[in-house]
């Protein structure tokens, strides 16, 4: 590993850890994470093999491609990932560090049109954050428009999870709100599908208070009965799920969508104005929950019998 220390992999672009599966290009000796190398299919730069190309650490200077015809058909080439202008030998950019030849880079605009607040900046200096640093790829000043106000909460939680590359990060407000937190947040396929599991493990309970509404004396079937304790488990079992995996579920989801903004724009300006008119929070989706609740409440009230007040509260007396 200590061959390879301060090098990046050409395919994510993130540096080699001592904890990292490497593989090695057999024919160019250049180093890539083992999962990066399946996924791309082989080495990124398999155009330049048989040129006399090898790979070179970083420290010993920009690499080259001397022997190749190719590289050397224009005096600059312009780097796919940042649009930065380098040298037509280099292999990787000067400026981004991205690889020049290969892959096709997502498109990236310049930092200059997304600016931050000054407490937003003070708050991720504090963190040992700059606005220039990635996550997921991702410059920390994109995720501050797309987050919103609470951006630098946010960030820095998924800062710390790329870091140890841990999935799991509790939160409260999905132990408590689960599904109205990820609405809340505009992870709507999630949010959801949590919901509907959540009113789906209800409807035990909800049909023994139907019951008892009509007949307090009756004793609910074994099968209902057990129904309920099942369901019971199962709603548990969602609700310390989604305290432990909201915080991954709102960056997985955040990362995907400003991934397919940056497809989307043709400018810097464009890119911008999707990140901020996309943003969360937003509560639409809390609102259409409730609503829906509300209208489902409507819709099982001719169900439940005169006596649901008393089954629920017990006898009532004024003094």
């Amino acid at each position: 590993m200590t061959k390879y220390q301060g090098c990046k992999c050409p395919i994510c672009q993130k540096e080699f850890t001592e904890q990292d599966d490497i593989v090695v290009c057999p024919d160019c000796g250049t180093p890539y994470h083992r999962d990066c190398w399946k996924e791309h299919g082989g080495c990124v730069f398999a155009h330049c093999h048989g040129t006399g190309f090898e790979f070179r650490h970083p420290d010993e200077g920009p690499q080259s491609l001397d022997e190749s015809p190719e590289i050397h058909t224009s005096q600059e080439q312009v780097c796919p990932g940042c649009g930065a202008k380098n040298p037509a030998n280099n292999i990787f950019c000067e400026s981004c560090g991205a690889p020049l030849h290969g892959i096709e880079a997502t498109p990236h605009f310049p930092n200059q049109q997304n600016p931050m607040t000054q407490e937003q900046s003070e708050m991720f200096s504090m963190a040992g954050i700059t606005p220039d640093q990635e996550i997921d790829g991702i410059p920390v000043r994109d995720w501050a428009t797309y987050l919103g106000r609470s951006a630098p909460y946010y960030t820095i939680i998924f800062h710390r999870m790329e870091q140890t590359r841990r999935k799991i990060f509790p939160s409260l407000c999905g132990f408590f709100f689960g599904p109205l937190f990820l609405l809340y947040r505009k992870v709507w396929i999630v949010g959801a599908a949590s919901a509907a599991i959540s009113a789906l493990c209800s409807v035990p309970t909800l049909l023994m208070m139907i019951l008892a509404s009509n007949n307090p004396s009756a004793q609910p079937a074994e099968f209902l009965l057990a129904a309920q304790q099942i369901c019971s488990i199962l709603s548990i079992l969602l609700q310390v799920a989604l305290m432990l995996y909201s915080f991954y579920i709102i960056r997985w989801d955040g990362a995907r969508k400003i991934r397919r903004f940056r497809q989307q724009a043709s400018s810097a300006e464009e890119y911008q104005r999707l990140l901020q008119k996309k943003s969360a929070p937003s509560w639409v989706g809390i609102l259409v929950y409730l609503g829906i609740l509300v209208v489902l409440s409507l819709l099982l009230a001719p169900f439940f019998g005169p006596h649901l007040e008393e089954a629920l509260l017990g006898p009532l007396t004024l003094f």
